[in-house]
């Protein structure tokens, strides 16, 4: 029997687990079918990468001639812990196999032992029914299906307030400034002249003791200022409106989705 698909994980014989299945090299006279993938001793990564552990061996039925389950150790991070995976959840490419669970899974997983033959509870386990989610962000294995959110961002563009302006201040400044004015004075002069004449009755009236007076006066600059308005400065505001463009980038989820044709899904027939 042959799956397309291994992160869809059909069912296998709708959930039919044979009651003689045995370790592979136990079976006398069995071995894998020729061109079939042995992933005894493969590494299995799990979801993001992570290294689950190894193929430890195969659980097989003569009965149906296939591999059922695979023995995975997880030693080294589990010390030695087996479990059962069935090989409907294992796909082979490379020469590793790979699965669609995390660590988380296995961590909460049912531990398997040699005296363990409740099969089918570690079938209904890995097939989903019982399984917890992986973690937020990963492909998520959900029942039969894997998960896979696609993201797309939005741009929206909103408008805020921020506050602007003009500070005025104004000061007051001295400047020199100068004005020409024409102004009249008076000069008092004496002349005294040498004379030689007779005396006279005028002479003779002034020929006492007197003061004589003379008044000169003259023109001085007087300033005064007067302030005068000569220029207003208004301050308003006005109101306009205008679009702008804004760029940015967005982020999307692009899923590829690669069919490989080449990929062996191991529910490994046997032969006798």
């Amino acid at each position: 029997m042959t799956y397309a698909n291994t992160l869809n994980r059909p069912q296998q014989d709708s959930g039919f687990i044979p009651g003689d299945l045995a370790f592979l090299e136990e079976m006398d006279d069995w071995q894998i079918a020729e061109g079939e993938n042995d992933p005894r001793g493969y590494n299995l990564i799990g979801l993001g990468q992570e290294s689950i552990g190894s193929i430890e061996n195969l659980l097989a039925s003569p009965t149906t001639q296939r591999a059922h389950f695979a023995v995975v150790n997880t030693g080294g991070w589990f010390s030695n812990r087996r479990f059962l995976v069935p090989m409907q959840s294992i796909s082979i490419r490379d020469g590793e196999a790979y699965c669609a669970f995390t660590k988380a899974h296995f961590e909460s997983g049912p531990e398997w032992h040699e005296d363990d033959a409740d099969y089918d509870r570690h079938f209904i386990y890995w097939s989903g029914l019982g399984s917890s989610q992986p973690s937020a962000g990963a492909a998520t294995a959900s029942g039969e299906e894997a998960v896979i959110p696609v993201i797309e961002e939005e741009l929206h563009v909103g408008k805020r307030q921020i506050e602007h302006g003009v500070r005025i201040t104004s000061r007051v400044m001295e400047k020199p400034v100068e004005e020409s004015v024409q102004l009249r004075e008076e000069r008092v002069t004496v002349d005294r002249q040498a004379v030689d004449r007779a005396l006279t009755e005028a002479d003779r009236d002034a020929l006492v003791e007197g003061v004589i007076e003379v008044t000169a006066r003259e023109e001085v600059p007087v300033v005064s200022k007067e302030a005068r308005v000569v220029e207003e400065v208004r301050v308003g505001k006005e109101v306009r409106e205008r679009t702008e463009t804004v760029r940015d980038t967005v982020r999307h989820t692009d899923v590829e989705i690669d069919e490989e044709a080449d990929s062996d899904i191991p529910d490994v027939p046997v032969r006798h």
